[in-house]
């Protein structure tokens, strides 16, 4: 793992010319909607006012986003040779390039489907094993609709520490029929065996970046150290795929401003994906939090948790991993679904 640094790239804004180059940009997207365009003849299709929207500001959004991501590959972020760039500049740029990077459009009878495929490790007295399963949800285009979440286990991974112990633990939990198949459940209007899953904080949150991080600052979801928690509950947000560009580049910006915030790994590829590894530590310095992210598009690549020191029977830098990919689909599962019982 790369070493963080504390050294600064001229090459990349700082807060002030950050905010300059936003204002400019909105200048012109603005500019842009006033000025006259040319009618072209185009077929007639779903969306097709947005997509010319989306369309027009694009050509005034990249010149802003374009100069920062330029300037952060100017910077040989992705070299071994040069000092890499510190975590605020590789989220403002990422922040930027939220701006350009449209949110997927939904229309009349899809689905905005996220994908999940995580790893998470599991201890027994003596062993441990790396615990694999996929999720995916279906969001339909009307929310107040009957959201699909399917969840199906992989097989195990790694394994750590007395291999038998550990192995006769996958054996047991696999000889369980039909354990690997996928499974169907319903949420209406996205509410899963009475937890919403709509995410409905979401709507009240500030897209002015320090009243986000006073937000989150002031409704901690766990007993963690006030920065470490603020920073978890961030990438929480973040990992559930259905953060508004907006908001999105609003916590970016605000995760900058969180204190011992670092790069944690210049370059880390995650399911053919590259991106940069944005880390916090645990106040105990045994583990890492961390955020990939896609710099030149600003989307999000997934989670992981790195363990920093040996501990047991399971070696330094074993990490747990959620990545995520979002996309539009036409249809959902159709079951058969399974009931599940209410939480409490």
């Amino acid at each position: 793992m790369n070493k963080s640094t504390d050294l600064h790239s001229d090459l990349l804004p700082n807060d002030e010319a950050f905010t300059r180059m936003k204002q400019d940009l909105f200048e012109r997207i603005d500019a842009d909607e006033l000025a006259p365009s040319i009618n072209l003849v185009t077929p007639v299709t779903r969306n097709a006012a947005k997509k010319t929207t989306r369309r027009r500001w694009a050509g005034a959004m990249a010149v802003a986003a374009a100069a920062i991501t330029v300037a952060l590959l100017g910077a040989n972020l992705f070299s071994p040779n040069v000092a890499p760039a510190t975590a605020a500049e590789v989220l403002r740029s990422a922040a930027a390039a939220t701006i350009v990077t449209a949110d997927p459009v939904v229309g009349p009878g899809q689905y905005l489907m996220t994908q999940r495929t995580e790893g998470a490790l599991g201890r027994g007295n003596n062993s441990g094993y790396i615990d694999n399963r996929r999720s995916a949800m279906y969001i339909p285009y009307d929310r107040s609709g009957t959201w699909i979440e399917e969840i199906q286990w992989l097989p195990a991974g790694e394994i750590f520490g007395d291999a038998a112990e550990a192995q006769a633990e996958i054996d047991d939990f696999w000889s369980t029929p039909g354990r690997g198949d996928a499974k169907f459940y319903e949420g209406p209007a996205g509410i899963f065996a009475g937890s919403d899953r709509s995410y409905p904080e979401m709507a009240s949150m500030p897209t002015d970046p320090t009243e986000l991080l006073d937000f989150v600052y002031n409704n901690l979801t766990g007993g963690n150290p006030r920065d470490e928690q603020a920073f978890v509950d961030i990438c929480d947000h973040l990992s559930t795929g259905v953060v508004p560009a907006e908001l999105r580049a609003a916590m970016y910006e605000a995760l900058a401003r969180i204190p011992g915030v670092y790069v944690a790994e210049g370059e880390v590829t995650v399911d053919g994906r590259t991106g940069v590894a944005i880390g916090r530590k645990t106040n105990s310095d045994s583990e890492s939090h961390q955020l990939i992210i896609d710099p030149a598009t600003g989307l999000i690549i997934g989670t992981r948790s790195v363990q920093l020191i040996d501990r047991q029977f399971v070696p330094a830098g074993t990490s747990g991993n959620v990545t995520l990919e979002t996309t539009v689909v036409d249809q959902a599962p159709t079951g058969p679904f399974t009931v599940r019982s209410p939480q409490g």
